[in-house]
Order: structure tokens, then sequence, then C-alpha cells
């Protein structure tokens, strides 16, 4: 009867430290809850042999999916970075593993080591702790870049819209958990000796008008593990960030492209701000930004006028002013002769600078010669047309101008034609006449 009593207090004994381990988690606590759904993983994303930039883009190509979608019957964050880490290769890092607490400790005791937040870079993990489960318990996700103070990382498991699902945590905030460590774990073939971030140069804002604008710009990285995106986080200067948003451009042989629109943004005008943050593979980042002004008001034209008119062409003078504030761009002048149509009018006048006047203050000039128009006299027509650098336009006519007729040509204008010393042409009403040895005479 002793014995059977001394038995039964092993048991009960037996049964209460099982119990501990199951209620009281701790960083040993033995997982046995993991789950394997790599088969049903996206596979859009290339492997570069770099442990850590393939965990990234392995995480990344699953962005939006869903628990229903991978098939995951349990809290899954740390499931889906071990499904990663097996797709990536690097199980010797990262163990198969279903409990952060126990992740934790498996990837330290794998050569893995604690960073600090703001040393980061892609493919560490980062661990995040809540009341019911502290000291990075709560949950798990794989770090894509440390910049401007806010840690970005992709993870599973996340609650979006009423659906468990993969986020791209972009703003680095979360209302659930908070931030607890970073790990960077021992990745296999991933010696990062890439430390020079990306170089961003020459950005240019073209296509410019009231609905929005674009953004190109020169991306190149000299420290060897390449350009891995470009990111154009974009909002207006207006309500400060109510509208920020995040988004990657096209990244396209060394060149990044971004299209801007104002219906993304509450259909603002004003003064819109752009930042470009260009990162590389081994988690290097560099950034830099542009103000952009958008506004509808067109240029104003006035007090146009015509000047120094001659057998060779003329002058063109305007004033344009522009209220809508984002500045004068360009004022183009296109021309053309009533003869033949409009056969010596520049096609591209809309663009060419030899079709720009020269802007001094709101004050512009354009210079018409007939060189450029076949040599042609007769009947000049020139419109013009302002823009300014939100794509507006503002235009107006300038009145017929004769070239030529009536007008007779001096010593100097008449140099190169071919005709006896003495004699030089006039044009008049009815035609071509030789004007002789009286210069300063008209000749019908």
């Amino acid at each position: 009867m002793k014995n059977n009593n001394r038995l039964l207090s092993l048991f009960t004994a037996f049964l209460m430290v099982c119990s501990l381990v199951v209620y009281l988690p701790g960083a040993n606590m033995i997982v046995s809850a993991t789950q394997d759904r790599t088969a049903y993983f996206v596979r859009s994303y290339s492997l570069t042999g770099n442990g850590a930039t393939d965990m990234v883009n392995i995480a990344r190509a699953q962005v939006n999916r869903t628990q229903s979608d991978f098939g995951y019957t349990e809290a899954w964050c740390a499931d889906f970075v071990s499904d990663c880490a097996k797709l990536a290769g690097q199980t010797s890092a990262i163990a198969a593993n279903g409990s952060c607490y126990s992740m934790m400790s498996d990837v330290k005791n794998k050569g893995g080591y604690v960073v600090p937040k703001s040393d980061a870079k892609a493919g560490d993990l980062v661990f995040f702790s809540s009341s019911s489960y502290p000291n990075g318990g709560a949950h798990v996700e794989i770090v894509y870049e440390y910049s401007a103070g806010i840690l970005k990382s992709i993870g599973g498991n996340c609650n979006i819209n009423g659906a468990w699902r993969v986020y791209d945590r972009a703003n680095g905030s979360s209302s659930s958990v908070s931030f607890y460590c970073v790990i960077r774990p021992n990745y296999s073939g991933s010696t990062q000796t890439d430390t020079t971030p990306p170089v961003i140069s020459d950005i240019e804002v073209y296509d410019v008008s009231a609905n929005g604008y674009s953004v190109a710009v020169h991306v190149t990285d000299n420290g060897g593990s390449g350009v891995s995106r470009v990111r154009f986080p974009t909002w207006t200067v207006n309500n400060d960030q109510d509208d920020i948003i995040w988004a990657d451009g096209d990244y396209v042989g060394e060149h990044a492209y971004f299209r801007v629109n104002t219906s993304d943004h509450h259909n603002e005008l004003g003064i819109y701000r752009t930042h470009i943050y260009a990162y590389d593979n081994a988690g290097n980042s560099s950034s830099a930004g542009i103000d952009t002004m958008l506004e509808n008001i067109a240029p104003k034209i006035s007090d146009v006028k015509v000047t120094d008119i001659s057998v060779n062409g003329y002058t063109v003078e305007c004033t344009v002013t522009d209220d809508g504030g984002s500045g004068l761009d360009r004022v183009q002048f296109p021309t053309w002769t009533t003869a033949n149509g409009q056969d010596d009018l520049m096609l591209d006048w809309g663009s060419n600078s030899k079709a720009s006047g020269s802007i001094n203050g709101n004050k512009v000039t354009y210079r018409v010669n007939i060189t450029d128009h076949n040599n042609e006299y007769g009947t000049y027509r020139t419109h013009i047309y302002a823009y300014d650098k939100s794509g507006n336009q503002g235009g107006t006519t300038v009145s017929d101008v004769s070239v030529g007729i009536g007008h007779e040509m001096t010593e100097s204008e008449a140099a190169g034609q071919t005709l006896p010393d003495g004699e030089y042409w006039i044009l008049s009403e009815l035609g071509w006449n030789v004007y002789l040895d009286i210069p300063g005479e008209f000749y019908y």
C-alpha cells in the first residue's frame, strides 16, 4: 500500500512539472507544434546564395498572402520564418521552430547574436513582446531595412483588415506588440563585406500636371551586392503626412522610375514631397528627396509687341507672369509662313529649345529668322505658349508680320547676293526689283 501511495505521489509530481512546462513559457520552451507549409509558398523570387538576401526575397514574395493560402492551423509567425529559412537553405542558422521563445534561443545557440536596433540589416530577425508573452515571445519577423529611425520588416500571422496574413511593416509600428530585440542569424554563405550604400544621382521630375508627376533617378551600388529596391514615399506638405504612401519604383538598368498621382493624395494641390530610398542586397541604404509644386493656374501673357523688322526677320517681345506659384518653365514661339501651308513649322516646337524665348524676369523675347523658314519672304505668323513648372499652359497670338515686302535691302543685308556692283534687290507687292545706285530709296 505504501508503495502504491509513493507511486501516486511521484506521478502527481510529474504531472505538476509537465504543467509548469506548458503554462510557464520560457527561453527553453520545448516546441511541439512546428508546421512546414513550404509547398504552398509562392516561388516568384530568386535565390542569390546570400542567406540574408534570400530570406528577404522569399518573405517579400509572400506579402498579403493569408493563413488559408498556406494552410497553417496555429499561430504561425515562427513557422513562417522557419519555412523561409528552409527555402533559403538556411536551416543551419534557423531550424524549424513554432515558438518565438525557442527560436530566439536556438538561433543564438547556432551562432546568431543580438545587435542594436539601429544596426539592423536585411535578413535579421526582430522579436516582439506583449503583456501575455514578454521578453520577445509574442511575435517574430524578418527585417529588410532600418532607416530614419524606422525598423521595417515582413512577418506572417498579422491580423490585417480582419485576415491573418503576411504583412510588410513598412511603418515599423504595431498596436498589439512592442519591440524586444534584433538577432542576426549565422547564415551560411552570407559574409556581408559590402558596407557601401547605393548612390542616388540625377533626380529628374517630368510629365508634371495638376494630376501628378513622374520621377526618374539614377541609382548605382559600388559595394558589389547590387541594388535590391528603390522606394518613393510621397506626401503633401499640407496636413503634415496624413496622405503619405510608401511604394516601390520600377528599377531598370541603374534607373528607377515612379509616378505620383494626386488621386492617391486626396487630389490635393500644393507642395508635394517625394523621398527616395535606395537599398542594396547587403542591407545598406541611402536617401534623397525633392519637392514639386502642383497648381492649376495658367501663366498669363501680356504686352505683346513686334520690333526690329527687317528682311532677315523680326523680334517678338512679351510679358509673362505665373500667379500659381510653381514658376515659369519655358515660353515657346511656334512660327511659320502663310506660303505652302505650315511646311516650315518646327514639328517639335513645344519642347525644342530653338523655339524657346529668352526669359529675363517676367520679360521674354524671341527672334524669328528667315533662315529658319526656307528664306521665305511674305507673311509670317507667330503664336506664343507659356508653360509653368506644374504643366499649366497659357497662349496668345501675334499679329501677322510682313517680312521683305516693300523693304529695300541695304548693302549689308544684300551681302552674298549675286548681283552686279552697285545693284541691290528690293521686293514690292509686285515682286522683286533691282535698286540702282541710290541707297535709302524704294523702287517699285
